[in-house]
């Protein structure tokens, strides 16, 4: 995993390995505009992490989607015997009170509820353009992201919503929940309305 640290300005990539030799090395790489910024060393064993201080570091938000590029690689000697890249971005959320803050500042979500539907692929989207579409239209229309609802979205929705500077705010889906001990097939809730009586609603 990689994980992020804002206030402290840095990433840490924290490594597994399907098969560690010993005397191997894991280096990675933060660059920025093609060039490297940061680059840690270290060996090549699980857990072990690698931590890339920024010397400048720049924040991803709507109003300015920067993200970082990065390479690791596992060397044997000078050889790169396996390597990947990627990209990070690097931001703050948290919340305090009834206030979300986005690096620090508090910010109001505008969030369009998204279920991902297609006329022509109904949950599958027909094509990639289709994906960065509805994140366009969506930014036109004055919001800066999205409730993705129903389903698990894409991979390709997501690159292009931190590419375009769109928030994401996944919520479970809606099917196969059974809270009642009924038939599997049926999800039953049970709201209170009024003393000696109920309210309820049934999907089956």
């Amino acid at each position: 995993p990689l994980f992020r640290s804002l206030d402290g300005g840095r990433f840490v990539a924290v490594p597994t390995y399907l098969s560690a030799k010993p005397g191997r090395i894991f280096r990675a790489t933060v660059l920025e505009n093609g060039e490297a910024v940061a680059t840690a060393s270290v060996p090549a064993s699980d857990g072990i992490p690698a931590v890339l201080e920024l010397p400048s570091p720049r924040a991803w938000s709507p109003e300015d989607p920067h993200l970082y590029d990065l390479r690791y690689e596992v060397l044997d000697g000078d050889d790169a015997v396996d390597a990947v890249s990627g990209y990070a971005g690097l931001r703050k959320v948290h919340v305090e009170g009834d206030t979300f803050y986005l690096n620090n500042r508090p910010l109001f979500l505008r969030l369009v509820l998204d279920q991902g539907f297609y006329p022509d692929g109904i949950w599958t989207a027909p094509s990639d353009a289709a994906l960065k579409r509805d994140i366009e239209l969506s930014m036109r229309a004055g919001f800066h992201g999205a409730r993705l609802h129903q389903k698990v979205f894409e991979e390709r929705f997501h690159y292009w919503a931190d590419r375009l500077g769109y928030l994401t705010w996944g919520e479970s889906a809606s099917w196969g929940l059974n809270l009642s001990g009924n038939h599997p097939g049926q999800a039953r809730t049970t709201v209170p309305a009024e003393a000696g009586s109920s309210t309820e609603a049934r999907r089956v």
